[in-house]
C-alpha cells in the first residue's frame, strides 16, 4: 500500500530538522564533539576529532537533502543506525556513563540507555520507509500544509520531551 505523501512529508521534513539541529548543536559546542566522540571508544583518539568533522559533514548533507533526495534518506537511515550501535555497542560492554552527543538534553546527565538505542532505530525504520514505500499519487491540497505545519512542531515537542524523560535518572539510580 503505497504511502501518503503528507506522512512521506512529514518524514523527510522530521529528519532534514532534526539533522539540521543536530549540526548546529554539534557547531554550537565544537570543542566538546570530539571528546563525545572519543568517549565512545571506538576509534584511536587521534581520529576523534576528523570523525566528528565526518559526522558533521555526513548529518549536514542527511539535513539538506532529506527532502529532496532519496540518497539523503538512506544516508540518514545510515547514521541513525550506525549511532544506535555504537550506543547498543557501549552499552554491552559497560560504558555507559558518557554523553550520547544527542541533541544535549542529557547534558546534565551523560548516560547512554537502551531507550536511546530504540529511538534511533525507530527512526532509521522511518527513513527507510520514507525511501522505500511508494508514495501515493496525489496531489498535496491545503488542509496538507495545514497538516504538515500542525505536525512538526507537535513531532518536535514530542522527541524533546522524549528526550528529556530518557535523560531522567532511573526509578532507584544513585543521583
Amino acid at each position: 500500500m503505497p504511502l501518503d505523501p503528507v506522512f512521506s512529508l512529514v518524514v523527510k521534513a522530521g529528519l532534514a530538522l532534526l539533522f539540521a539541529f543536530a549540526v548546529w548543536h554539534k557547531l554550537r559546542d565544537w570543542p566538546r564533539i570530539g571528546a563525545v566522540v572519543g568517549g565512545y571508544r571506538l576509534l584511536p583518539p587521534a581520529l576523534s576529532q576528523p570523525v566528528a568533522a565526518l559526522l558533521v559533514v555526513l548529518e549536514l548533507a542527511a539535513a539538506g537533502g532529506a527532502l529532496l533526495s532519496p540518497s539523503a534518506l538512506w544516508l540518514s537511515a545510515g547514521l541513525l543506525s550506525a549511532y544506535a550501535a555504537a550506543i547498543g555497542f557501549n552499552l554491552l560492554r559497560g560504558n555507559d556513563q558518557i554523553d550520547c552527543g544527542c541533541i544535549g538534553f542529557a547534558a546534565v546527565r551523560p548516560r547512554l540507555r537502551w531507550t536511546m538505542v530504540i529511538r534511533n532505530a525507530v527512526l532509521a525504520a522511518l527513513a527507510l520507509l520514507a525511501v522505500l514505500q511508494p508514495v501515493a499519487d496525489r496531489s498535496l491540497v491545503w488542509i496538507d500544509y495545514l497538516t504538515l505545519l500542525a505536525v512538526l512542531p507537535g513531532a518536535a515537542l514530542l522527541y524533546a520531551a522524549l528526550e528529556t524523560a530518557i535523560s531522567l535518572p532511573s526509578r532507584g539510580a544513585a543521583s
